[in-house]
């Protein structure tokens, strides 16, 4: 996995997404932001969060989430995520750059993503509680 780019290109409160490249493949590398003091604390509760989010984005299969492509160790002192390149940016973006596409068409696709992870379809019921349309996964 490679970053590209000197700045990321977007990210939240919790981490900053990169442009980079895996296998070939555009992807967005998710570098966590951590905030700890001890290396204990860091070495327990962090990992524990960041495993129990990966163990349960590979198990999320459906049209409108993004698959988890893979994690590496390369970038911050702790887990970084890769997932696809959305060209398209986020929904706020898209919305504002394709002016004919219906945003209804785009709220019934993430109501169709909430209940999926709310109902247990993917083996148990998930809340994700950081929904949002303005985190960017594309360089401005």
């Amino acid at each position: 996995v490679s970053k590209t780019g000197e700045y990321p290109c977007g990210g939240g409160g919790f981490s900053a997404l990169w442009h980079g490249s895996f296998d070939g493949t555009k992807v967005t590398i998710k570098v966590l932001r951590i905030y700890v003091t001890r290396k204990a604390d860091r070495e327990s509760k962090v990992n524990k969060d960041v495993c129990r989010e990966i163990f349960i984005w590979l198990r999320l299969i459906h049209d409108t989430i993004l698959p988890l492509l893979g994690f590496c160790f390369s970038f911050s002192p702790t887990t970084s995520l890769i997932s696809p390149w959305m060209s398209n940016g986020s929904a706020k973006d898209f919305l504002q750059e394709n002016h004919h596409f219906p945003p209804v068409n785009l709220v019934v696709q993430i109501a169709e993503a909430l209940d999926y992870l709310h109902s247990g379809q993917a083996g148990m019921a998930y809340i994700h509680g950081n929904v949002k349309g303005v985190s960017s996964s594309r360089a401005h």
